[in-house]
């Protein structure tokens, strides 16, 4: 899909909720709109689809279902693709005000679970190797982190 920007009225359209939800989710950090140099609001529809797929249940059918290849927004299936992720995770976590003081140990415990599921598991997968992990962008609407190796059937969620 190509990333195309939408304002707030289209964004509410294909989401399928009012503007004035969005002005609040906005607001609270749920799902955070860009701002024009007018002060308009949009989003990147690429965000909109990822806000609107339920990560959980995407990473529970990769783990329990039939193995096939996951989703590139999800998935790294190398170790230096997984930093890479996390290096934006952690860009974009320390702009957070709320999150200053706790962004170290989430960074920290993210990047300790991806990394022993590279170091000490890798060539031993029963079917896809590789994490699931969300790419991050600096305009991401989603500060939830989840982490899902395929070998040890971990789930973690920050």
């Amino acid at each position: 899909m190509a990333d195309k920007d939408l304002n707030i009225s289209e964004a509410a359209k294909y989401l399928g909720f009012s503007i004035d939800t969005l002005r609040r989710w906005d607001k609270s950090g749920k799902l955070p709109a860009k701002r024009s140099e007018g002060g308009h609001r949009y989003y990147p529809q690429t965000d909109l689809e990822l806000f609107k797929r339920d990560i959980f249940a995407l990473a529970t059918e990769w783990m329990l279902g039939a193995p096939k290849e996951p989703e590139d927004a999800f998935y790294c299936p190398t170790s230096s693709e997984f930093k890479g992720r996390l290096s934006k995770l952690q860009s974009a976590l320390e702009k957070l005000p709320d999150l200053r003081e706790y962004f170290p140990l989430i960074v920290a415990t993210v990047g300790e679970i991806g990394n022993n599921s590279f170091d000490h598991n890798f060539g031993n997968w029963p079917d896809i190797s590789g994490i699931f992990f969300t790419k991050f962008e600096p305009s991401c609407p989603f500060f939830r982190t989840y982490v899902y190796t395929n070998s040890f059937k971990t789930i973690n969620r920050f």
